[in-house]
């Protein structure tokens, strides 16, 4: 499953330099959807959102040529959490449960920090195609202007998890894109995390006996379930509102004596080149695909 947005390719622009650049389906490169882009972009820059360094990618430029568009973005410099589940399920990259659990709580704390800031801004695409790890273990969510345009789309939910990857409430009402959208995104990008591979297309109904099989053994199996399940919003009385709520009921989990969110040392290992005692080749961690 990739992004679902479009299509990615790396190139040095003139003004900007390294940058990947994103050229849209036919379905946000419109009119109405560009200027829906521009908006969500100027909001993310004027929130204090995008900075250097921070968890969320800049848009350096927005593009039209005749009817294609195109947005221009940093060269993220790490590996997707899609590309690095391929390669885990392929078995050229093996993750320990320690490193699994660094990976997902950096996720976590990366959406809540989005959620913390002002304005009560949401990402809107999350998935694992969108979630970067970097080479300090620093997790950047990249497409994260694109809320608005998704919402003018006349896609059902499954439609949005097939085109998208998007996990998204249930409700009677057309999809939101907000922040409790975020948080179910989030629940599917932790939840192929624990799975140790990508969600396939046809699971779409099968949620719930995913996060059993993805919470059926270690130290920690039954607190993560409920965790899990509130995310996915699985409990119709029992949901987090915002990923801030969801990280503080994680970060309560934490067992003192070893600290969840170890990412920083743990996942440094990963990305450049080793878990644990297993080597891992560089190439087994390839550049985002979309």
């Amino acid at each position: 499953m990739n992004g679902g947005l479009g299509s990615k390719r790396a190139a040095d622009d003139s003004r900007w330099g390294a940058v990947e650049i994103l050229d849209l389906i036919p379905a946000l490169s419109t009119m109405a959807a560009e200027r829906a882009i521009r908006t969500r972009a100027t909001a993310f820059a004027e929130s204090g959102s995008v900075r250097t360094g921070g968890p969320i990618a800049a848009v350096l430029d927005i593009r039209r040529v005749h009817d294609a568009l195109s947005v221009f973005s940093p060269d993220p410099e790490g590996v997707s959490v899609l590309d690095l589940l391929a390669a885990t399920e392929q078995g050229t990259l093996e993750l320990n449960d320690e490193a699994i659990l660094d990976l997902a709580s950096a996720v976590v704390r990366a959406v809540a920090w989005l959620h913390e800031r002002p304005g009560s801004l949401a990402h809107g695409a999350l998935s694992p195609a969108h979630v970067v790890l970097g080479r300090e273990g620093v997790i950047t969510m990249t497409d994260a202007v694109f809320a608005t345009a998704l919402q003018t789309l006349p896609w059902n939910r499954e439609r949005f998890w097939r085109e998208c990857g998007l996990i998204l409430p249930a409700a009677a009402t057309p999809p939101q894109f907000d922040q409790r959208a975020d948080v179910v995104e989030m629940g599917g990008v932790v939840l192929a995390i624990l799975l140790r591979r990508p969600l396939r297309v046809d699971e779409y109904t099968a949620i719930p006996e995913l996060v059993m099989e993805a919470t059926a053994r270690g130290p920690m199996a039954s607190v993560l379930r409920v965790w899990l399940q509130q995310t996915l919003h699985l409990h119709p009385k029992l949901t987090f509102a915002s990923a801030v709520e969801a990280w503080a009921m994680l970060a309560a989990l934490n067992d003192p004596a070893r600290p969840l969110a170890r990412s920083r040392s743990v996942l440094r290992q990963v990305i450049s080149g080793r878990t644990g005692s297993s080597p891992v080749a560089s190439s087994d961690l390839r550049r985002p695909r979309h």
